[in-house]
Order: structure tokens, then C-alpha cells, then sequence
């Protein structure tokens, strides 16, 4: 039997539920976030324990990164954002608004840096080793695909035939 699959309109590809991963990212410190980032933590994991997200992992960044800087998470960070820019690049998408790149001044040395800033949340979605759904981005029509939606088409996956109980004939 074939797995299940759906169609979103953003996109030109469709999610296989038989082989997803789910990365969330969190702005750490973010005054009143933390219920909504509770509600999607939740979320992802009922997924998970319906068997339609196979791996979850969630990671917290800050709010703007330098491209300069160079420890761990810096790292991490730049290559998830070049990660994700090339998706875009590749489907025909942005990431701005959510994620956007600035120039800053540090008036006290007199240096202008750029810095890319981060959604306060984000989801990535995997099948397999390929990104193929990235909440926040919008689409060449200016539509954007929200964590809300990306949750939403994921649920959907549950609600697929293949997700319900089957029915047992009585004897």
C-alpha cells in the first residue's frame, strides 16, 4: 500500500508520512512567547506519538545572529539560514519577512555589520534528508505559509485513512 500523501497549494510537493522530520526553532528569551511555543512543542509531539513525525528535534537560537561570529551555535545557525535561503531560492520563495538580514551600527567603534534575524518560531520540515516544507516563507504570489499552516497540513496526515483505526470484521 501506497503511503498517503497530500498536496499543499504553496507548494509543488507533497509530504510522505512515512519518513518525516520535524525541527522547530525558538528565539530564546522572547517576553510572551512561551505559551505559543508550549502549544507548538505540544503539537509536534502528539505527531510524534501518532507515528506521522518520526523524528522531532527542537533548537533555540538568538533573536540576530552576526555572520561573522563564530561559536557553535553561530554556526549552526548560519548554515540552517543558508540551508533555508537555498530551499527558497529553489522553490520559487522568501523567507523576509520572517527572517531578514540588516545592517547595524556599533556607534561604539564605529562599525556597520550586517546581521540576520530570526523568526521568534520556526518549523522545518524533512523527508528524509531534504528540507521540503520551511514555516514562516511566502510564496511568488505574496501568500505566506504560517507555523500555523505547517502544523495544520501535518495534522492533516492524521486524519488520512491510513492514520484511522482499521475495522476489525466481527466474527
Amino acid at each position: 500500500m501506497q503511503p498517503e500523501r497530500i498536496m499543499i497549494q504553496q507548494y509543488d510537493t507533497t509530504l510522505d508520512s512515512d519518513s518525516l522530520t520535524v525541527e522547530l526553532f525558538v528565539c530564546a528569551s522572547m517576553y510572551g512567547t512561551y505559551e505559543k511555543q508550549t502549544e507548538v512543542i505540544q503539537r509536534i509531539e502528539r505527531l510524534v506519538e501518532r507515528d506521522v513525525v518520526d523524528e522531532f528535534a527542537r533548537h533555540t537560537w538568538a533573536r540576530e545572529l552576526s555572520p561573522a561570529a563564530e561559536d557553535t551555535w553561530c554556526r549552526f545557525a548560519r548554515d540552517k539560514y543558508d540551508e533555508f535561503t537555498r530551499w527558497a531560492d529553489a522553490t520559487g520563495r522568501t523567507l523576509e519577512p520572517a527572517f531578514t538580514r540588516r545592517t547595524v551600527t556599533n556607534e561604539y567603534v564605529g562599525e556597520r555589520y550586517e546581521v540576520i534575524q530570526f523568526p521568534v518560531i520556526s518549523v522545518a520540515v524533512y523527508d528524509g534528508d531534504t528540507l521540503v516544507r520551511l514555516s514562516p516563507s511566502v510564496d511568488g504570489d505574496g501568500v505566506a505559509y504560517t507555523v500555523e499552516d505547517c502544523l495544520a497540513e501535518l495534522e492533516h496526515l492524521v486524519e488520512t485513512e491510513r492514520h484511522q483505526p482499521q475495522r476489525v470484521p466481527e466474527p
